[in-house]
């Protein structure tokens, strides 16, 4: 017993007890401990822990909280029970830090996380490829590969002439009589006795080598290209939301295959301007493109703005109807250099809660853009658009919210997801840059070219500034891959607060013109306020 005072007397007692003999008392003794044993076995049986410290006293304290605390015995019965199993399949570990308090989450988690932390090194010492793997060797060796990449897509149309050239024989070295002669002689005409198409169907062999890719609309198909001739090899349909399903069988069936592009945003065909009596059989039907056509330069007037009194209408017209952002999508798209924008509205003014028109909501976001350019883009994100896809990137959100940015999950633009966007800290509607991780999104790209180019270059183009974090290089050295990102976030919001400091001086008094494109590059607008 741990109370000496107590066994003394116990032991005086047991000795009265047994006449004044000391062999008799400690018979009793003996019997009483072995009664006791007995009892602390059943209790186990029952349920209770069994240890070999516990005195008498021990066993009275526990049976009282057993009978303080019997509401909660069925819970505490389950746990012994899992605990026992845990045990029993090498998780005494687990099952220590959880009754000693060290794991405060929840268990199955706390397991994964250090299982995964057992097994991760042994993988990743297993692969030579993770095993020397380095994140500056593996950027540059992505880099290497977006540059071989550009070169041989400025290489391929120069490939491609060398192999449609086929060793054609000169224009007067051809018999009479052959393809090329007929053609030779009809060319020679100043007036060809012969139809397109029947010319056409007089160059079964010939034709594709002359003409191995052609540009003509629907119509002019049907038209001139005989029905027997040989297939091409694809066709493309560009613009393809103007095109009726009738009128493209006729170009489907002369290939082998189709390629079909086109905008669901933008107006679909019509015969608005065809012929006004379908009565009358001699005036033909025509087809306009009511997406209109493209020019250099184009001047957009909004026309619309506040009143004598200063109020704005929600109402822009056709915007507000049914299929108005359509409208004007197909408004703003006709530039191909500059795009001058007039408008007595800047986008602050136009208040959503007012109106649920999709074209007024599409006009606000124009104008915003108009007026500051690609840095507006990324606004334009719908927000967090699910938790992260993976524990990788979960972790990584974790990490950088230790560090005190606001970091959102599958934040989308235009279709994009940025695995993780980090709250611009000045600007809660902004960011100031997204974290991409070789997580779920990565590994489902079907292409290194997808993986490594297109997605960066596509959200980069819609002003995002995109960091990288590798898995690889996260389970080697969380600690330090934390650093070296927070750095650059850093580095990353120093930069964007000069950058808005000195634009906030240019700009001082009547907005100025904003942006301007020109050449192969995305046309940009100019807003000139009135």
């Amino acid at each position: 017993m741990d109370d000496p005072v107590r066994f003394e007397s116990t032991i005086s007692q047991l000795v009265s007890a047994s006449g004044g003999s000391v062999v008799n008392a400690l018979k009793v003794y003996l019997a009483a401990e072995e009664a006791v044993a007995d009892c602390a076995r059943s209790f186990v049986r029952k349920g209770g822990l069994a240890s070999d410290k516990s005195s008498v006293t021990d066993l009275e304290r526990g049976l009282e909280t057993l009978m303080a605390e019997r509401t909660r015995l069925p819970d505490w019965v389950l746990w012994v029970r899992a605990s026992r199993s845990a045990c029993s399949e090498g998780l005494g570990p687990l099952v220590g830090a959880l009754e000693s308090g060290m794991i405060a989450g929840a268990a199955v988690k706390e397991f994964e996380r250090a299982y995964a932390a057992w097994w991760l090194p042994l993988a990743m010492d297993a692969s030579p490829a993770l095993r020397g793997f380095t994140r500056s060797r593996h950027e540059t060796a992505i880099e290497a590969f977006r540059k071989f990449d550009d070169a041989a897509a400025r290489l391929a149309s120069v490939e491609v002439m060398r192999r449609i050239a086929h060793s054609l024989p000169a224009r007067h070295g051809v018999p009479r009589k052959s393809e090329l002669g007929v053609l030779r002689h009809q060319l020679g005409l100043t007036r060809p006795s012969v139809s397109i198409c029947a010319l056409l169907e007089s160059l079964p062999n010939t034709f594709g080598k002359l003409a191995p890719c052609v540009l003509m609309s629907p119509l002019s198909v049907a038209q001139y290209l005989p029905a027997g001739q040989a297939a091409f090899d694809v066709v493309i349909f560009d613009e393809a939301s103007q095109i009726t399903t009738w009128d493209a069988i006729g170009a489907i069936a002369r290939a082998r295959q189709t390629i079909i592009v086109g905008d669901p945003k933008q107006l679909p065909p019509t015969n608005f301007f065809g012929r006004a009596d379908d009565d009358d059989e001699d005036l033909p039907e025509v087809e306009r493109d009511l997406q209109g056509d493209e020019r250099d330069v184009m001047l957009f007037s909004v026309t619309f703005g506040p009143d004598l009194a200063g109020k704005l209408t929600m109402n822009f017209g056709a915007i507000n109807g049914t299929g108005g952002e359509k409208r004007l999508n197909v408004a703003i798209t006709r530039a191909r250099r500059e795009f001058h924008v007039f408008s007595s509205v800047r986008a602050e003014q136009i208040d959503l809660t007012r109106t649920h028109a999709v074209g007024v909501r599409d006009l606000k976001c124009f104008l915003d853009y108009a007026e500051r350019g690609p840095v507006a883009l990324p606004s334009r994100d719908e927000g967090s658009l699910g938790p992260a896809e993976s524990p990788f990137e979960e972790a990584v959100a974790n990490a950088l919210g230790v560090k005190g940015w606001e970091v959102r999950t599958q934040v989308g633009v235009s279709g994009f997801r940025v695995d993780l966007g980090v709250v611009h800290p000045d600007y809660a509607g902004s960011y100031i840059a997204g974290v991409e991780c070789d997580g779920a999104q990565y590994h489902s790209s079907a292409t290194a070219r997808d993986r490594d180019k297109v997605r960066q270059a596509v959200l980069e183009g819609l002003g995002w500034t995109i960091l990288r974090i590798w898995s690889t290089e996260w389970f080697r050295d969380p600690i330090g891959v934390t650093e070296r990102v927070h750095a650059e976030l850093e580095r990353v919001l120093e930069k964007d607060r000069e950058l808005r400091a000195s634009t906030a001086v240019e700009t001082e008094g009547p907005p100025d013109d904003v942006t301007l494109a020109g050449g192969s590059e995305p046309v940009h607008p100019r807003v000139i306020a009135d």
